[in-house]
């Protein structure tokens, strides 16, 4: 399993995230205030892409969901899924800026299972932003030549 690193040394304190960790990215939950579970999947150039976990419903993409107790924190109250559709990239040093100023924002990554189930979905649900398809889904890229993927921001 591929769990590329970025690193950054801050203040003589190394600070690194490997794909597969966790950020609860502040002012991301259903009210916008609270915290919402970001799964980094990749790192693409200066940014990092993560997919948020999410509360699961019966509309919800299927492709991973999660039960209580199959990750070892209790990020996972109760039943979720990793919602591919809100796939997000953030500049790397505003993620290490979160990090920095409060280290309990960061989980390292919970399983190497958990990782694999949750970079399977990012090459079968059906949610995929086409941006994050171009970058998790190289055949797609095959076959429509080498199309270097415009990563939006979180402005976007």
């Amino acid at each position: 399993m591929d769990r590329r690193k970025t690193t950054t040394t801050v203040a003589a304190k190394e600070i690194t995230i490997l794909v597969g960790d966790v950020v609860n990215y502040p002012d991301t939950g259903p009210s916008l205030q609270d915290r919402h579970a970001h799964v980094i999947v990749g790192i693409v150039e200066n940014r990092l892409v993560s997919v948020p976990i999410c509360s699961w419903f019966d509309e919800c993409d299927k492709t991973s969901v999660i039960e209580v107790g199959e990750v070892p924190w209790k990020i996972v109250k109760h039943r979720s899924y990793i919602e591919y559709a809100s796939a997000t990239s953030r500049q790397r040093e505003e993620v290490y800026d979160l990090v920095r100023n409060d280290p309990k924002l960061k989980v390292k990554c919970p399983s190497l299972p958990f990782l694999k189930k949750v970079k399977d979905g990012l090459l079968t649900s059906p949610d995929l932003p086409k941006w994050a398809c171009l970058i998790f889904r190289p055949a797609v890229m095959r076959r429509t030549g080498r199309i270097l993927p415009v990563i939006p921001s979180k402005e976007d």
